[in-house]
């Protein structure tokens, strides 16, 4: 299947979130659900999402899936679980809707998940916290890489710059709270010890007060694990009251518009990224270079902002599903055992393996440590090509 081959046409700064792709092909359309927070609190989220999954299926719509139309429903929850949870019954009541993608927010996602497991419909999710298949279930799935995985590239990073004690900042979404609780569990495993835990606001627009609160402290770095926008502030507020130690980010600063905001102060912040961000740099005959350098290029000419996490991980739950089609046809049951037994798939956020125990199918290689360098993010490590070659797409 040939997708994002090519550039999509003119910049487009807003689109229907309600869009549903058109084709010339004939039959009944393959209809897939999807819930995204596109407007709201989490729509620093969602709106990747969003955009993602319009960009990806009006590209899939001049091929379809097994040769029929491709149709992607696609619903706006504003990040409100009540909203979530009606539009998710709505899907599945309907007998044409194969599976569900998303929803944008972890707290979402609990709310669905039993829905969807209870309908036996696959939900391919791309909300980011590892609880979501704590206990693993056998109708949901998750593309979003693991969190777990983050924070061991994250400790053992520090162990290499000597860095022992921090300080962690999260911010008050379901991201930031499990990263709390997270951080604390694994830490002790690598020798680091948490001194001290702050908690900011989502909506706040600084983060003076935790940054105040963990100066007088004996620590040697700081991590910060949010997901808003504010995070970008961190260094730049450490900067401005004399705290001249390392900070560390979670996966969520994966965005180049927090190192703008951040400013000069950004520079040596190290987090764990995906390749999204840098697929220029990745060796040639990396199995994920082109894919990825498509995606980046197009969904930046068409939108205007940058490409990240976000996006992949709603690109990747749309695919899986159609590749599931591909495969298994149109049945939900046969939908979602197609899905658990694909194996090698090269995805825009890792080379997916999945089976009946892991519903992710990404292991810790779907990470690199990333470096701001003159306002840019850099590898630590350049990636190196895979030694056996990923199946193809």
């Amino acid at each position: 299947m040939l997708l994002l081959a090519s550039g999509c046409g003119k910049k487009e700064a807003e689109v229907d979130p309600n869009a549903a792709t058109t084709s010339g092909l004939t039959g009944e359309p393959v209809r897939i659900g999807a819930l995204v927070a596109s407007t709201g609190t989490f729509s620093v989220a969602g709106s990747y999402h969003q955009r993602t999954l319009l960009m990806v299926s009006q590209e899939l719509s001049a091929t379809g899936v097994s040769g029929r139309p491709l149709e992607v429903i696609i619903k706006d929850t504003n990040g409100s679980p009540d909203k979530t949870v009606t539009f998710c019954k709505e899907l599945i009541d309907d007998p044409s809707v194969l599976a569900i993608l998303g929803p944008s927010t972890t707290g979402e996602l609990l709310q669905v998940k039993p829905l969807c497991e209870e309908a036996h419909i696959p939900l391919i999710c791309y909300a980011s916290g590892d609880v979501i298949l704590e206990p693993p279930t056998k109708y949901t799935f998750k593309t979003s890489p693991r969190d777990v995985h983050a924070a061991a590239l994250l400790f053992k990073a520090m162990k290499d710059k000597g860095v022992s004690r921090i300080g962690l900042i999260t911010d008050n979404t379901g991201f930031g709270k499990m990263g709390w609780e997270m951080v604390d569990a694994m830490a002790p495993d690598y020798g680091i010890t948490v001194v001290e835990r702050v908690m900011f606001d989502r909506n706040a627009t600084d983060v003076n007060e935790a940054v105040d609160k963990l100066k007088p402290l004996n620590i040697d770095g700081i991590l910060t694990w949010a997901s808003v926008p504010t995070q970008g502030l961190v260094a730049k507020t450490m900067r401005q009251i004399g705290m001249g130690i390392p900070v560390f980010q979670s996966h969520g600063f994966g965005n180049i518009k927090y190192v703008e905001q951040g400013g000069i102060a950004c520079e040596g912040t190290i987090f764990p990224g995906t390749k999204v961000l840098l697929p220029n740099s990745l060796p040639e005959g990396h199995p994920q270079k082109a894919f990825l350098a498509a995606y980046k290029r197009n969904y930046e000419e068409r939108f205007g902002e940058p490409a990240m996490v976000f996006g992949t991980d709603a690109c990747d739950a749309l695919m899986i599903a159609v590749k599931a089609v591909e495969l298994g046809g149109t049945d939900r049951e046969k939908l979602r055992d197609t899905i658990e037994n694909m194996k090698g798939y090269v995805g825009a956020g890792g080379v997916f393996s999945f089976s009946p125990e892991d519903h992710n199918g990404l292991g810790p290689e779907a990470f690199d440590m990333l470096v701001v360098r003159s306002n840019r993010f850099a590898f630590c490590k350049r990636p190196e090509k895979p030694a056996t070659p990923a199946a193809t797409r």
